[in-house]
């Protein structure tokens, strides 16, 4: 690989390491589970060779409004925001990659490794070649904020140590590379995502001392199409994404995203 290119290279990850600190710093009781992995069950193929991307995001978001009398409360649940995010994957060995994704919204960055159990990597495959996949991630972040104002009251309530959460997921993968320049690929994965806060507010004994541990099961099946141009790439994926959060009933949304990038080998 040339000095230029591992100079770029460097530059991407100090960008994704700075990207990856900025999205830690989350709202109180606000979450954001992205559905799009952009992501085909063909690994990198080299060490070192990968792939930086720029994403719009789309998921389900999760908004908890806290009352004087009670805080468990059911999340009211959306898919409208479609955040800007950053991505990368990065050949370890010849079938297995690291991954990182990091959204600018209220979600943990989630740092992976994928290993792809059949057919050729990227740096090999040609058109007809058939991919399967898994990949494991995790990621939390931290939110310093200490106190959260109450719906009705327009009153502060203190934090005992801010708010933290953690997501955990698993994939399946599959890819076609129905031409040389195109792949077609579709994931089902499975997220653990919790949202955890201590109250610490005498001047509201209701809810003093009370803890919110906010635990969600979310299954996406998403299909989407890469398309391959000189050094650089494009991402198109839709996504069904069901979720079942703490005192909320099963939603499933609808959902479509997109990715830019660049690759190098």
């Amino acid at each position: 690989m040339s000095t230029a290119a591992r100079m770029v290279k460097s530059s991407l990850c100090s960008i994704f390491i700075t990207f990856s600190l900025v999205s830690c710093a989350t709202q109180v009781a606000k979450v954001h589970t992205p559905a799009a992995m952009f992501m085909s069950a063909e690994a990198s193929g080299k060490s070192f060779d990968g792939r930086f991307l720029i994403t719009a995001q789309s998921g389900t978001e999760g908004r908890l409004t806290l009352m004087a009398d009670e805080i468990e409360n059911a999340m009211e649940l959306s898919n409208t925001v479609t955040p800007l995010g950053l991505g990368l994957d990065l050949g370890l060995f010849e079938i297995v990659d690291i991954y990182a994704r990091a959204s600018s919204h209220e979600s943990p960055a989630v740092l992976g490794l994928k290993f792809q159990l059949m057919g050729d990597p990227r740096s090999k495959a040609n058109k007809g070649n058939h991919s399967i996949a898994v990949a494991f991630g995790t990621g939390s972040s931290y939110s310093s904020e200490e106190d959260f104002e109450l719906a009705e009251l327009n009153e502060d309530v203190d934090l005992k140590d801010g708010t933290h959460q953690a997501i955990y997921e698993a994939a399946l993968l599959y890819s076609f590379r129905n031409a040389k320049e195109t792949v077609l690929y579709s994931n089902l994965r499975i997220a653990k995502h919790s949202l955890q806060m201590e109250i610490d507010d005498q001047d509201h004994p209701a809810i003093d001392g009370k803890e919110l541990n906010y635990q969600s099961t979310t299954i996406t099946l998403s299909g989407g199409i890469t398309r391959y141009f000189s050094k650089a790439f494009a991402s198109l994926e839709i996504s069904a994404q069901h979720s079942k959060w703490t005192n909320n009933d099963p939603t499933t949304f609808g959902l479509i995203g997109g990715a830019l990038g660049w690759y190098w080998d």
